[in-house]
């Protein structure tokens, strides 16, 4: 009997984006994988140079754990985290963003109807969008959200549903129950706006 092939299964990143200011943060990279005695992994900044991860075992289902600290005056932009388990290897892409730079988002409300549902019902997502504007918070319109989902048991988040913000922020999403698991509201930010690195929210089903 042939030998099972290691696998990735998933990485997160919390927070995501990062958000640098005057006070360094403490960035957490996890991965799940399948069938490998071994991780190892690094970080790789908008312009190519790479720093190394040093993966430490833990409990399932996110059962490497990284940490890394950001600092003032770290590369702003698109960086990576690639996972290497026994060959098998995948990659999770990042925001990396300054405060102030561009105007800060947040989400005003988010919640889930109904509340708690069986798998496979249907389940409406609404809330609303704001950003930073004359020192004052107003409706971020025309915006991008997505809906993401985690099973119970599971690491890493995916997106099952996503909606575009009215004139007034407000979006509404509809989707179908999946496992057990918690779901969560979330902008990713853009060229003009920064994402929200607090997820909007969470339920639970």
């Amino acid at each position: 009997m042939e030998a099972a092939q290691p696998v990735v299964l998933a990485i997160q990143v919390t927070p995501e984006p990062v958000v640098l200011d005057a006070n360094p943060v403490e960035v957490i990279v996890e991965a799940s994988t399948e069938d490998a005695t071994s991780a190892r992994g690094w970080l790789t900044a908008p312009d190519g140079s790479r720093t190394e991860l040093d993966f430490a075992e833990q409990q399932a289902p996110c059962d490497r754990r990284a940490v890394h600290t950001f600092r003032q005056g770290d590369q702003a932009g698109d960086w990576s985290v690639t996972v290497d388990a026994g060959g098998a290897r995948a990659a999770h892409g990042f925001m990396v963003e300054i405060r102030g730079a561009k105007p800060a988002t947040r989400f005003a409300s988010f919640e889930a109807r109904p509340a708690e549902v069986t798998r496979g019902d249907p389940v409406t997502f609404t809330g609303r969008l704001e950003r930073e504007r004359g020192g004052t918070w107003a409706p971020a319109g025309g915006q991008s959200v997505v809906i993401t989902f985690q099973e119970e048991n599971t690491c890493g988040w995916r997106i099952f549903a996503d909606a575009v913000t009215d004139d007034l922020g407000v979006f509404r999403a509809r989707a179908l129950a999946p496992e057990s698991g918690h779901w969560r509201a979330e902008f990713r930010g853009t060229a003009a706006l920064m994402g929200d690195p607090r997820g909007g929210g969470s339920g639970t089903r």
